[in-house]
């Protein structure tokens, strides 16, 4: 995921001064051109770095699609079943 933000950072002239990746969340300073506001930074690195991780774990996107269609399972193994 670091080399995600970081290319991303260096494709819109993002400038990625810190970047930690703890278990569950990112944590991030970064500073961008004049005409980016703070908003706009986050939702471009959001939504690229989302879609590039999703690419690369495939199989972890359609867990989340499938758990997200409010779908009555009990286990993972159900949700893997229902995949197949």
């Amino acid at each position: 995921m670091k080399a995600i933000i970081k290319k991303i950072g260096y494709d819109y002239e993002i400038d990625i001064v810190e970047l930690e990746i703890p278990e569950d969340h990112i944590h991030m300073i970064v500073r961008g051109v004049p005409k980016q506001s703070p908003s706009r930074i986050m939702q471009i690195i959001k939504s690229i770095s989302a879609r590039e991780f999703f690419i690369k774990e495939a199989d972890l996107f359609t867990l989340v699609v499938i758990r997200s269609m409010w779908i009555n399972v009990r286990s993972i193994s159900e949700i893997y079943r229902l995949r197949s």
